[in-house]
């Protein structure tokens, strides 16, 4: 196959004229392949500029910096501002785990820009973009995957203005590579790779989602404010009479462990994606759940806090039996005992006929500030159905 190849003239073929392998095997031609070892992974790194480069050749604004494999530049767009390379990793980029590249860019209104991009060799994709969050703004995967974070104008981080812009990532693992990950070296992936111990069957790739300061550091979401969240699913094993199981779940990194999000989710199954508001960044996965992962009740109304009394914890959990059928919108307010309200908890809709754990509720007020001991009361609206629990907090 590749003498043939060879004798192929690679000029003016596009991603969009030939078949992914047939590219590659054009864009060799020229190299050495027989440095390549006989199986090797290509990765293509496309880029957005928001203003025509001056540059006439992506070789003038992409460089390897940090990298011993195969660099290969395929294209500089007839705009300008978009462009696309390839990189086959060898040598020492399997040592580290990564290679790093180099963008420098300059346009015609005299405004230059250069930056470094590490790509780890473990994640199966990556997107980064620029956004100002007074502005909003957002990204996705792309390459037929619409799983991506958008974030709505004036969203407010911790100790950043809102003017000031950050960098959003999304992170993509599929789950051949986190059920691999175990014989790859931790240098391949820029973060912990999270359990394969899922809460049910999976719908997904993986998502790890980030928002980091210009200078790098992560950025938190402020308290009272959200991202919406797309997630891109198979809908193979799962029907639109099931949408009650279909449940967003995050990877807590501490614990070790995935936790359900107890939040509204919108199955779109005409788009094969799920979409929802969250108010943190995390690792985030879609799943099936399974009859054990969420119990069905056709009892009386019940709920309970626990522990209680909440005592050497900073994290409580509160439950509750919702029978009926349908959709139930749910609502619980947290006060003290002059009756003050101190917190409120997020508003979801849920599907009754289940038992429900509203789980890791942090001992803290809206404001942020730790409860002080003493009794506390907790008001659950959940449809028709009200009810309120006494408990305690013990410092």
């Amino acid at each position: 196959g590749w003498m043939l190849l060879q004798q192929i003239t690679a000029k003016n073929y596009s991603l969009d004229d030939l078949p992914r392998h047939l590219f590659v095997a054009l864009l060799l031609q020229d190299k050495n392949i027989a440095l390549l070892a006989e199986k090797f992974d290509i990765f293509f790194i496309y880029g957005f500029v928001s203003h025509p480069v001056t540059a006439n050749s992506v070789e003038e604004i992409v460089f390897t910096k940090l990298a011993s494999g195969t660099f290969i530049p395929v294209s500089l767009s007839e705009s300008k501002q978009q462009f696309v390379v390839c990189y086959i990793a060898d040598g020492e980029d399997n040592t580290r785990g990564y290679f790093e590249l180099n963008v420098d860019v300059a346009n015609y209104y005299g405004m230059s820009t250069q930056v470094d991009y590490r790509i780890y060799l473990g994640e199966d994709a990556r997107v980064e973009k620029v956004v100002t969050p007074v502005l909003g703004g957002g990204t996705t995967i792309g390459e037929n995957d619409n799983s991506g974070i958008e974030i709505p104008s004036g969203t407010e981080f911790e100790g950043v203005d809102v003017s000031s812009p950050v960098n959003v990532v999304v992170k993509k693992l599929e789950s051949s590579t986190v059920s691999a990950a175990k014989k790859l070296s931790p240098k391949m992936f820029s973060s912990k790779v999270p359990s394969t111990e899922y809460p049910g069957e999976l719908l997904s790739s993986i998502y790890d989602v980030e928002v980091r300061l210009i200078s790098g550091p992560l950025a938190t979401l402020a308290k009272n404010n959200k991202v919406k969240l797309t997630i891109q699913i198979s809908t193979t094993t799962v029907s639109p009479t099931e949408t009650q199981l279909v449940k967003l779940a995050h990877y807590n990194d501490t614990t070790g462990k995935w936790e359900i999000e107890n939040i509204p989710v919108e199955v779109d199954f005409e788009n094969a994606v799920v979409r929802a508001e969250v108010a943190h960044l995390s690792k985030f996965a879609v799943f099936k759940v399974t009859v054990s992962t969420l119990q069905p009740y056709s009892g009386e109304f019940k709920t309970f806090v626990y522990p209680n009394p909440v005592k050497d914890t900073d994290k409580f959990n509160i439950r509750y039996c919702l029978p009926g059928s349908g959709k139930v919108k749910v609502e619980i307010k947290i006060y003290n005992i002059a009756g003050e309200l101190v917190r409120s908890l997020e508003t979801q809709e849920v599907d009754a006929g289940y038992i429900y754990d509203v789980k890791d509720i942090e001992v803290k007020n809206d404001k942020g500030e730790n409860l002080a001991s003493g009794v506390y009361f907790y008001y659950i609206k959940a449809g028709d159905y009200k009810k309120l629990v006494k408990f305690a907090i013990i410092r």
